[in-house]
Order: C-alpha cells, then structure tokens, then sequence
C-alpha cells in the first residue's frame, strides 16, 4: 500500500525547490562599491595624467613656438649680418679695384715724366741751368714715387707685426719744420699759405721714432696740400705733459671739409671721403690709413675735426721720453767713422759706388767682396793677420751665398764683429732671418744714408746707443 504523501505549505500541492543562497551566489553590495570606488579612482587618476600630459604638451609646444621664433630671429640676424658682410666685402673688392687703377696711374705718371726727362738730359748743348732744372723734377718725381712705395709696404709691415720703433734723439722743431719746406713747393704752386708755429716752446731734442713722425706728418700735408683749393694749412705743435709726455701736432687747412657721415671712414685702407676726389687731386687713399695705423703703433692716435665748407683739422698724439721726464740732449753731432775698416757686399754696381762714397767721406776706409763666400773669406783672414774690420755690412740678395746665410758661416767660423743686412724694400720674413742668423741690425732698401752712418757709429761704440730710452709699441 502506498505511503501517504506527506503534507506541503502551499495547500497540499508540491512546489518546486526554491533556489538555495549558497555561498557562490552570495550577494556582495560592499565588494561592488569599492570596485566602483577603484573605478572612479582609476579614472580621476587618468584624467590627472591626461591633464597634466596636456599641460605638459602645452608647454612643451609654447617652448617650441619660442625655439622657432628664435631660430627665425637669428636665421633673419645672420641673414643681414651676412648681407652686410657681402656688400663690405663688394666694397672692398670695388675699392681695391680703384686703388690699383689710381696706383697704375700714380706709377706711370711720374715714371713717364722721369724717363722724358731723363731722354732730354741726353740732348746735347745742354745749359748748366737746363741740367739742372731736368734733374730736379726727375728728383722730385722719384721722391713722389718712393712715398707712394713706402706707404703701401709701410701697411705692409704694420699689418704683418714685422715693424719696431726706430727710437733716436730728435728735434721737435726742426723735423717738423723740414717736413713743413718739403711741402711749401706744392703748396705755393697751388697759391696756397703753409705755416709752422709753435704753441709752446718745445724742448730742444726729444727720444722718438723721428722717421715715422715724419711719415705721419707728410701724409697730413700732403692730404691738404691735394684737398685745399683757397686759404691755407697751418701746422701747430706743442708739449704736453705727463707720463708719458706726448709731442701734439696739429694740421689745420681751409679745404672743403668732411661730411660727418664720412668721417668715420676716410682712415680706411684706399678710401678716400669722395672716391671721385681721387681722380680731381691724386692719391691712392692709403695716406691717413698709414698715418693713423703708424701712430697707434708708436703708442699714440690722430683725432679729426672737421666742417664741412669751413675746412678740417687733424691733431696727431704721440707719446716722446718712454714715460720719463723729457731726456734733454745735445743736438747729434755729424757722423763720424775715422779710423773705422769697413767690408761691404753690394748688389749691384752703383750701390756699390754709392756706398763707398758715402762711407769714405764719414771717413771709414772701405774694402769691398763680390759676394758672401769672398765676404766670409775676407774676414776670417784679417782677423788671422791681427787687422780685421770694425763692421760688415751685407747685401741680402747677392750671388751665391744670401746675407743672412752669410751671417750664418761667419758665426759658425766664431766671428763675433758687429754685422749689418741690408734687405729688401718688400714684405718678407727677411728681418727674422737675418735676427734667427745672428745679425747685428738689419736695414730695409732705399738706405737711409744717416740712419746707415749712426748704425756704424752705434755698432763700433762711436755713440751711445744701448743705454737709450726705447719707447715699446702700445
């Protein structure tokens, strides 16, 4: 028999089971909070590094925008600097091209009056006053071309560092005042005044580079001289004191004047304050460029005033007694070599001839060597026989051996007299090879005649020298 069903809460009926709340269905309202939690956390810290990427990106981009407007900025500055540089270099290139056609026409000019001359000498029945007066303006016309010369490797020097101080007693008054009557010619032929005067009394001598003064001022006159039409040029000279004192000279003339704009430029190398000037008056533009150039390099400065149509006034600066008080001395008296044996090389023959006569008339006995082995020769014998010679004096460029080679041999052979070598009038390392050879002084072509004759005196103990104030290159 069947067991009887057991009784339901549902009225009797059987109901399905109702799902179980097992631990695996377990609602977890905590745990869903904080993975939102989490999520919005997440999320913040998402929308922070978003934020501060962008700030970042931000920034980055205004520094980049920085960077570019700067590189423009210098792309645009090296541009004009580059532009500016062109268009001097042009003018260089333009300027240099006007130099050589005015320097073409400065040579040819006087060499071609030189050589008619020169063909007029030839003409028989010549008076003595013809004569005269045909050498003179070949003079005159060969001292022009010299200073032309002397300017351009004047620069040369000064721009190479080959230059020193050539510091010797002067006077003041005189040196400027022979500059002053090489000028008074010129300037009388133009109907022009030129005048010297003195502020103050200058001292009687003074130690200075005397030879470079008087460049500095010939280029200031002949600058005047050229530029003035009417009126005249007054030179003024004074001391000024202090350590070091400085010998002031001024050059004042009544010409056109400089434009200021232009004022700035005309101590440039083959500038001139109107290019076109050039042509009217002559010149190859280099004269105020050597001046001022020569001035800072014994220490001192050229300063200019000027107005237009009331003329222009250059003062010259340079520093005289090597920052001492003034060295007051007895004017220099002549050359004197009595008693001196001398042993010359020359290049050619009348430099020879030349120099032989000015030695002799000094009084120096001169014995002359065909070139350096027949110098070298000569002088190691008359030492060996107890005569040798107070001095040699060689020429740079001979045949065979060169003078400083020369020099070399006679040092190695322990010859230890007092040499001169006489170099070239060009740019060149010359003056260092003669000093790397032993030599005791060198000097440049053309020959200054007094500067060769108080060499000697110097080198053979004739005149002090050593014990001298040298004023140093600034």
């Amino acid at each position: 028999m069947d067991a009887p069903s057991s009784p339901t809460r549902n009225g009797g009926v059987d109901a399905p089971d109702a799902p179980a709340c097992g631990p695996a269905h377990t609602c977890q309202p905590d745990a869903l909070r904080n993975a939102l939690e989490r999520e919005r956390a997440a999320r913040k810290e998402a929308e922070r590094l978003l934020e501060d990427k962008s700030r970042e990106l931000f920034v980055k981009g205004e520094e980049l925008r920085e960077l570019n407007a700067g590189l423009e900025s210098k792309v645009a500055q090296r541009t004009a600097e580059l532009a500016r540089a062109l268009a001097a270099a042009r003018a260089g290139v333009r300027a240099k091209d006007e130099f050589l056609t005015n320097m073409s026409h400065e040579v040819r000019t006087p060499l071609t009056s030189m050589l008619g001359y020169a063909e007029m000498l030839l003409e028989p029945d010549l008076t003595p006053s013809q004569t005269a007066e045909y050498v003179g303006v070949i003079r005159r016309h060969g001292e022009q071309l010299l200073d032309a010369i002397d300017d351009i490797l004047e620069l040369s020097r000064l721009a190479a560092g080959d230059a020193r101080p050539e510091v010797s007693p002067l006077d003041p008054t005189e040196l400027i005042a022979s500059a002053v009557r090489g000028w008074i010619p010129a300037a009388h032929a133009k109907g022009l005044s030129l005048v010297f005067e003195a502020r103050t009394e200058l001292p009687r001598s003074l130690w200075a580079d005397a030879g470079r003064i008087r460049s500095i001022l010939s280029n200031l006159l002949s600058n005047a001289v050229r530029f003035t039409l009417s009126g005249g040029i007054c030179v003024s000279a004074d001391l000024v004191a202090g350590s070091p004192s400085r010998l002031r000279i001024s050059v004042t003339d009544t010409g056109p004047g400089i434009e200021p704009a232009r004022q700035a430029t005309i101590f440039q190398p083959f500038v001139q304050s109107d290019n076109s000037l050039t042509r009217q008056h002559g010149g190859m533009g280099l004269g105020l460029t050597v001046a001022l150039r020569t001035a800072e390099f014994l220490g001192g400065s050229i300063t200019l005033e000027s107005e237009p149509g009331k003329g222009s006034s250059f003062r010259i600066e340079i520093p005289v007694g090597c920052g001492g008080p003034i060295a007051l001395v007895e004017a220099a008296a002549p050359p004197d070599l009595c008693g001196l044996r001398i042993l010359m090389t020359a290049a050619t023959e009348n430099c020879r001839d030349r120099l032989q006569t000015l030695l002799e008339t000094a009084g120096a006995e001169v014995v002359f060597a065909a070139g350096g082995e027949q110098a070298v020769e000569a002088a190691l014998t008359a030492r060996e026989q107890g005569g040798g010679f107070s001095l040699i004096v060689l020429d740079m460029q001979m045949p065979g051996l060169s003078g400083d080679q020369t020099t070399i041999l006679l040092r190695r052979n322990g010859y230890g007299g007092p040499v001169i070598v006489v170099t070239p009038c060009t740019p060149g390392d010359e003056p260092a090879r003669c000093v790397a050879a032993g030599c005791s002084e060198h000097l440049p072509k053309p020959i200054d005649d007094d500067r060769l004759l108080r060499l000697c005196e110097r080198l053979t103990g004739r005149a002090a020298g050593p014990n001298a104030p040298v004023c140093q290159a600034a």
